[in-house]
């Protein structure tokens, strides 16, 4: 798909059926999903994924979430309405802020989110070990760039409070790259969300599993709106 300057490299499974869209992490890509694909068609979907800007074959060599988010609006335009959105890690963040945007679905499936952006830039800056200097520094940067209310915009706990659509919520005890309390923290202030915790998976073992994607499977057929599947 043609996207500003450069191109957005898009995977779809399946026709004329309800569309799951399928959305990864920061420094991941569409097919790290892929395990969902063949139970999704076997299940009555269609499945839809797509490698966000400066990300697996997709062009560039930067994104935020803003402009992923874009992307993810623009996918939509051209499939419809997705019966479900199943996102991981960073890509949680992506669709809460755009459920809260307006993007509309049926329900929404979030995996290892990291939910604040403080949590991720503590991470960040604890990898990189940072003095509180130049965290400082890094902070206010992202600020003059995106705005002064752009933690407020972009954490998916305050874009969740804002939302009533059915979200199932799992996080892997043993994930040692997003901590799992970041996933019970995202359940607590959003109404209704079912949290599922699994043990011995970590952070990307838990997109192949098949007890959790047919769990996914499962909670999509309850909420899918047009009950055309299998």
């Amino acid at each position: 798909m043609e996207y500003g300057d450069g191109t957005i490299h898009t995977i779809q499974w399946g026709h004329d059926r309800p569309v799951v869209l399928l959305l990864h992490g920061w420094s991941g890509r569409a097919s790290q999903l892929g395990a969902f694909a063949q139970p999704l068609l076997d299940a009555g979907f269609n499945v839809v994924a797509f490698d966000a800007p400066g990300h697996g074959r997709s062009s560039g060599k930067r994104t935020t979430l803003f402009e992923i988010a874009d992307v993810l609006d623009a996918i939509i335009r051209r499939t419809g309405n997705p019966t479900a959105i199943i996102s991981h890690s960073f890509g949680c963040l992506v669709s809460a802020y755009a459920l809260r945007r307006g993007v509309s679905t049926d329900c929404v499936i979030l995996l290892s989110s990291p939910t604040t952006s403080g949590y991720l830039i503590d991470k960040f800056s604890n990898t990189l070990q940072l003095t509180n200097k130049v965290k400082q520094r890094f902070l206010h940067k992202l600020e003059l760039e995106f705005g002064a209310d752009v933690w407020e915009r972009i954490d998916a706990d305050i874009n969740a409070r804002h939302l009533s659509i059915p979200a199932l919520i799992l996080h892997d005890r043993d994930d040692r790259e997003v901590d799992w309390r970041c996933s019970e923290r995202l359940a607590n202030a959003w109404e209704g969300a079912e949290l599922v915790y699994t043990e011995h998976l970590g952070h990307h073992r838990i997109l192949r599993d098949h007890g959790v994607i047919n769990q996914c499977i499962r909670f999509i057929q309850r909420h899918n709106s047009t009950g055309n599947t299998r």
